[in-house]
C-alpha cells in the first residue's frame, strides 16, 4: 500500500499499476491462509470485485462505469460477509442514522453533481455503500466498522474529487483510507 500511495503521491502510473492491485491480492492471500468457510468465500469474492474495480479505475484505463459496477458488487459480498457475523440491532440503527446523514449531505452533493443514467448509477451505489456500513456497523468487531467508515470516506472523496470540485491530492486522500478501510475489514473479519 505504501508503495502505491508514494506512486500516487509522485505520479508514477506504471509503478501505481503494479502496487494498487498488488494490495487486494495481498488481502487475498491473508484470506486464502487464516479465513474459514463460507465467510471466507464470501469475503474472498469481496476483495475480488474490489480487485477488478481497482483495475478499471486506473488511470490508464479510467473505466469508471466498470469500476464503480465492481464495487457495488463488492460492497453487496461485504454485506453477505457481516450478516454471517454476530450483530447488534443497536448498532445497526445508529450506523444506519449516520449513514443517513452522510448521504442526505456529502453523497446528495455529489449525486446531484452528475447527470443522467450516471446520477442513478452513482445513487444506487451510495445507497448500497450506505447499507454495508450500517451492516458492518452492527457487527460486534470495532475494526470491521471502522473499516467500513474508513471505506466509505474514501469513496466520498473520490466522488467530491470526480464530480464536485477537484481536491488537492485528491487522488491520495481516496487511496490511502481505501486501503486502510480494506485491510480494516478484512483483518476483522478473519480475526473473528
Amino acid at each position: 500500500a505504501a508503495v502505491d500511495w508514494f506512486a500516487v503521491a509522485r505520479h508514477r502510473p506504471g509503478i501505481e499499476e503494479v502496487a494498487k492491485p498488488m494490495v487486494m491480492v495481498g488481502l487475498l492471500f491473508q484470506v486464502a491462509l487464516v479465513g474459514r468457510g463460507g465467510v471466507a468465500v464470501l469475503l474472498a469474492a469481496a476483495i475480488a470485485a474490489s480487485l477488478v474495480g481497482d483495475v478499471l479505475l486506473l488511470p490508464r484505463f479510467d473505466m469508471f462505469i466498470g469500476g464503480l459496477a465492481a464495487f457495488l458488487v463488492g460492497h453487496l459480498l461485504y454485506v453477505l460477509v457481516f450478516l454471517q457475523l454476530d450483530l447488534s440491532a443497536v448498532a445497526f440503527a445508529i450506523g444506519g442514522v449516520a449513514m443517513l446523514a452522510v448521504g442526505a449531505t456529502i453523497g446528495r452533493r455529489i449525486v446531484t453533481s452528475v447527470e443522467g443514467a450516471l446520477a442513478v448509477a452513482v445513487g444506487l451505489y451510495v445507497a448500497v455503500l450506505g447499507v454495508m456500513v450500517a451492516v458492518a456497523a452492527a457487527t460486534t468487531t470495532p475494526a470491521i466498522a471502522v473499516g467500513a467508515a474508513i471505506f466509505a470516506a474514501s469513496d466520498a472523496v473520490l466522488g467530491w474529487n470526480r464530480f464536485v470540485r477537484p481536491l488537492a491530492h485528491g487522488r491520495l486522500a481516496t487511496h490511502v483510507p481505501y486501503h486502510m478501510g480494506q485491510a480494516f475489514i478484512v483483518f476483522g473479519v478473519v480475526g473473528t
